[in-house]
């Protein structure tokens, strides 16, 4: 596949997580659920994943220079590294967060 098509699916998918972020978010909004805005927590941070893998493209592509005579391909794995830790942060810190609150808010008493 090539830089192009590459970059292409890239902004397709970002652009796909975005709108499923956005209902999600949404959705979690009008019902109150605290699992639906833990997803769209972890589909936010779906898109960033694309950006960071957009900017791996970029950086990685770059032709060699005098201090990197091999080139920069190798960029792309230190982008794929920050890009795995924040879907890892962004949605496991989101869910512990919204499981503490949800835990912690006070619900009506039911009557016997």
């Amino acid at each position: 596949m090539n830089r192009s098509a590459r970059r292409t699916v890239l902004v397709v998918a970002g652009a796909a997580d975005l709108v499923v972020a956005a209902t999600k978010l949404l959705a979690g909004l009008v019902s109150g659920s605290s699992a639906m805005l833990a997803e769209a927590a972890h589909s936010l941070a779906d898109t960033l994943n694309q950006v960071f893998l957009l900017t791996s493209l970029r950086q990685g592509s770059r032709p060699p220079a005098e201090a990197h005579p091999f080139g920069y391909g190798q960029e792309r794995y230190f982008w794929s590294l920050p890009a795995a830790f924040g879907i890892f942060v962004a949605g496991a810190g989101f869910s512990v967060f919204e499981g503490i609150l949800a835990m912690t808010r006070t619900r009506p008493q039911e009557s016997l």
